[in-house]
């Protein structure tokens, strides 16, 4: 199960997307472990992966330039 969810990053699928698919396989052989067609729900343990916030957009952390903290503490709305 690792080996696939690595071969769908690999194939460049969101990580959401990637996500969902794991927990429908996890929901899947549950389902089949519950009903005795399974001894062990195999993906069980299969981690997803964890997508950075600040890179969730593709533009990274936002900053500021010293103007633009000069022009918000030039604001004197406390």
């Amino acid at each position: 199960m690792s080996q696939f969810a690595r071969l769908m990053r690999d194939r460049a699928l969101a990580v959401e997307a990637i996500n969902e698919r794991l927990r429908k396989i996890r929901y899947i052989f549950e389902a089949a472990k519950g009903n005795h067609q399974l001894p062990v729900n195999p993906a069980a343990e299969t981690l997803g992966f964890k997508e950075s916030t600040t890179h969730k957009d593709g533009r990274g952390p936002i900053t500021f330039n010293p103007q633009d903290t000069d022009l918000l503490l030039a604001y004197r709305c406390f």
